[in-house]
């Protein structure tokens, strides 16, 4: 599939496009799928960026890619720089924007962050707007954040006992939560592990209905943009699909 060996130091995966940094070199490529009945494949298709070469020399330390694969950034030790549609650099923000993160995530118009220090009463939560230094609405009684995730719909932070969501009406709801670890919201729902387990709830217009979500021993890990986690057993994947006037279809895929 690639045309040489990669030994990438981070590696970021949404929809069909994949990003590698390697020595502090970024690359892109878009996963094109070539279905036939003889010979299915997949090949990967460069997709040019020019944030190498308009990051002043600063090495890439992670690549991000926001909803759909819409932007493609990276941090820099100079900085932050994305590329929305291979346009060129359209949000640019130095590293005074982005020094002590803990966690970053974006969407196809914000980025938030928790910034601050290992120690757990050390930390803030900053979201900014897509091209500018504006700050976005962040919740005034986040005091043990530990990450954030950003979806379509909501954003929500993981902290000691509870997630925080709020949607883009800046309403703010939390979930009660024992010892949580992994938070990942999705486009239709937002699902966390704590000692109970997996749990999941909708987001928006879904509010209200219900997720069946299949048995998962010991999650260790809730996959990015699929609604997939994997456990003891191997991966376990479910969705939830609204079909407008005729209520929610639920299906586990094991």
């Amino acid at each position: 599939m690639f045309d040489k060996q990669y030994y990438p130091d981070d590696i970021s995966l949404r929809d069909d496009n994949l990003c590698i940094v390697e020595s502090g070199k970024l690359e892109c490529f878009e996963l094109v799928k070539e279905w036939s009945q003889e010979d299915p494949k997949i090949r990967l298709q460069a997709r040019p960026t020019n944030l190498d070469s308009i990051s002043n020399g600063s090495a890439a330390r992670k690549s991000y890619l926001s909803w759909e694969g819409i932007s493609v950034c990276a941090l820099y030790t100079g900085g932050f720089l994305c590329d929305s549609d291979n346009s060129g650099a359209d949000w640019s923000y130095p590293s005074m924007y982005f020094d002590n993160i803990l966690s970053l995530d974006l969407s196809d118009d914000r980025i938030c962050m928790v910034r601050g220090y290992q120690q757990i009463n050390s930390r803030f939560v900053q979201c900014i707007k897509e091209g500018t230094h504006e700050e976005l609405f962040v919740p005034g009684d986040l005091l043990t954040t530990k990450s954030v995730s950003v979806g379509a719909i909501e954003t929500c932070v993981l902290e000691l006992d509870r997630a925080v969501c709020w949607n883009r009406a800046n309403d703010v709801y939390s979930k009660p939560l024992v010892n949580p670890t992994q938070l990942k919201v999705y486009t239709y729902q937002a699902c966390a592990v704590d000692d109970n387990g997996l749990s999941c709830w909708p987001l928006g217009s879904n509010e209200g209905k219900g997720i069946t979500l299949p048995s998962i021993q010991n999650v260790t890990k809730l996959m990015e943009d699929s609604t997939c986690a994997v456990g003891e057993d191997g991966l376990f994947c479910w969705d939830t699909f609204p079909y407008y006037g005729y209520g929610q279809r639920d299906r586990a895929l094991y």
